[in-house]
């Protein structure tokens, strides 16, 4: 009394089995088979041929929160694919060299990734992977020259000077 969804990727398996272009698909067949004395229903709907070699698009991208060295940085997302499902969508950041990699989580219509509190005076660079259903991967870094900014300090210091040096008068 339930529907399954059930998605293939017929060029996929043929890659996977036969090779890269080593073979042509002249037509396909779909079936269903149940065991005797059971009832199965059967809609065989939306048999899409086409091949998908595009990634998700990111359409837009926002720096949401202060970038200061006492907050968390919250990166909104909005990503779509015009064939399939987004699967994935991870930010990619790095402070020193090293890349760390964030999932973004999906609040329709947008993603939201969080990169944790830095340094002041850190340079953050990052850029976007997306994924499709069918594994098709997308970046999108800035033209290559990723998204980035610098840890800040929005808050004025504050001196007191409790005993002064050889009680001198501070004016």
């Amino acid at each position: 009394n339930q529907w399954i969804n059930v998605v293939r990727n017929i060029w996929n398996d043929l890659e996977e089995s036969f090779g890269t272009k080593l073979w042509n698909m002249t037509y396909f067949r779909m079936t269903a088979n149940t065991p005797t004395g059971t009832r199965l229903s059967v809609l065989f709907d939306d048999s899409n041929l086409f091949q998908d070699t595009h990634g998700p698009t990111v359409n837009y991208l926002e720096v949401i929160t202060p970038t200061n060295y006492y907050n968390d940085i919250v990166v909104k997302i909005n990503v779509t694919d015009i064939y399939t499902n987004v699967d994935q969508v991870q930010l990619i950041y790095q402070t020193n060299g090293t890349w760390n990699y964030i999932p973004a989580g999906f609040n329709s219509p947008f993603y939201y990734a969080t990169i944790p509190k830095q340094n002041y005076g850190n340079t953050i660079e990052f850029y976007i992977q997306t994924v499709d259903e069918y594994g098709n991967i997308a970046i999108e870094d800035n033209a290559g020259l990723y998204y980035r900014y610098l840890i800040g300090d929005d808050i004025s210091p504050i001196i007191s000077v409790e005993k002064p040096f050889n009680n001198s008068i501070i004016t």
